[in-house]
């Protein structure tokens, strides 16, 4: 005598893959009996096979349930998870990461022999890179990449003086850390390693990158709001007549004045309206985060045509921008869907190290939206904090064009 039932499935997706993850594959079995002398290969523990079983019994249950009601539906959390980060967006940026970062090792001359030895840390740092190329030990080798490859930029931050380019590849150098970039295209999820879980990584760390790149182009369009980029819009006319900045093509550019107005201030639109709307809920999330970081990119490869002078730095940041693009973006370009639901990393050391540089930047980039242009604010010990650990900022990015 029952009316009509409606059930509403707001459980996480359940992984009902075969095989199961953490089952080895057959090939790597007959390898392991060919040649005892290798490593072991994990096999599940009777544990795992019990839990395994009962999952298959609740999702059985479920779709038992599911088949009496009249209508039902599964209310997926993922596409509303504005801090979750797709995995395989996350081997793009550790490919790309390591890939400038061996660039820029072997482009770079040899230190003298009197040279003193922080000098060598870059070459140092080369193994550790390709490791990181490789997705082999993935966390510990981009933590030495970030402890080498940043050791000769800290006297450089105090001075005042610091690369760019090179600042932007230890900053997510630093955030790498906390995130599983080895799950994908990896060494380490070919020999099953804990951390390569693949799917949708909800962190800490996962939020903070992408904060991180928030503050970096928000705080950047807040600082340009000023008569070069919204009223006069004649910013990218005095930087492209700046010789340091600009190369033969953006001194061509000047013959367009009217473009580089227009472009100033889309500049600032961009970089403010974009970014907010990159962090702002909603079900089109995965449609505006597409669409923006697509021309994020196209932004930086106009920076990297019209303005070479400025290095590796275009590279890093269209590195960088790849978290952003959601799971149907990878979906559609593999052509291997995973799973929808986020997994959440419960590391406790990762997260309070995470929430700490969160902390830390968000601060920081407050501190810049009220005193700037003075550079103010800033006690001298919140400077050193973020200066050892490489994550002291002040994101205001050609602000002043006629300061330059």
């Amino acid at each position: 005598g029952a009316g009509s039932v409606i059930a509403v499935n707001v459980s996480s997706a359940d992984d009902l893959r075969f095989p199961p993850p953490g089952i080895p594959s057959e090939w790597r079995i007959l390898w392991n009996k060919l040649f005892p002398f290798t490593r072991p290969v994990p096999v599940p523990g009777l544990a795992a096979i019990v839990m395994r079983t009962l999952l298959l019994a609740s999702a059985h249950r479920t779709t038992l349930v599911e088949t009496g009601t009249r209508m039902h539906s599964r209310e997926s959390r993922a596409h509303f998870s504005l801090f979750a980060i797709d995995t395989r967006a996350l081997a793009v940026v550790r490919i790309g990461l390591a890939s400038i970062l061996i660039y820029q090792v072997l482009t770079t001359p040899l230190p003298s022999a009197s040279a003193p030895l922080i000098d060598y840390s870059l070459i140092a740092a080369l193994p550790f890179a390709l490791a990181l190329l490789l997705g082999y030990r993935t966390r510990l080798a981009v933590a030495a990449c970030w402890a080498l490859y940043g050791l000769p930029l800290r006297p450089d931050l105090f001075d005042g003086v610091v690369p760019l380019e090179s600042y932007m590849l230890t900053l997510f150098l630093f955030w790498g850390f906390f995130l599983p970039l080895g799950a994908h295209l990896s060494v380490d999820s070919r020999r099953g390693a804990s951390h390569t879980r693949k799917g949708l990584i909800l962190s800490v760390g996962s939020a903070g990158f992408l904060i991180q790149v928030f503050l970096i182009y928000f705080s950047a369009g807040v600082t340009k709001y000023m008569p070069e980029w919204v009223t006069e819009a004649s910013a990218l006319e005095t930087i492209f007549a700046l010789p340091a900045y600009a190369n033969d093509l953006g001194r061509a550019m000047l013959a367009f004045p009217t473009i580089l107005a227009i472009g100033s201030v889309l500049t600032v639109v961009l970089e403010v309206l974009g970014s907010l709307l990159l962090m702002a809920p909603g079900k089109t999330l995965a449609l505006r985060r597409t669409v923006i970081t697509l021309a994020f990119i196209l932004f930086h490869v106009a920076l990297a045509v019209f303005m070479s002078p400025i290095g590796r730095f275009p590279y890093v940041m269209m590195v960088a921008w790849v978290v952003f693009l959601p799971s149907v973006f990878w979906d559609r370009i593999t052509r291997r869907p995973v799973t929808a639901e986020p997994y959440v990393d419960t590391g406790r050391i990762r997260n309070v190290g995470a929430g700490f540089a969160i902390v830390y930047i968000v601060i920081s980039n407050l501190i810049t939206w009220m005193y700037y242009p003075a550079n103010e604010g800033f006690p001298a010990v919140w400077q050193a904090i973020g200066k050892y650990l490489l994550i002291y900022q002040q994101w205001a990015m050609f602000s002043v064009p006629s300061s330059l």
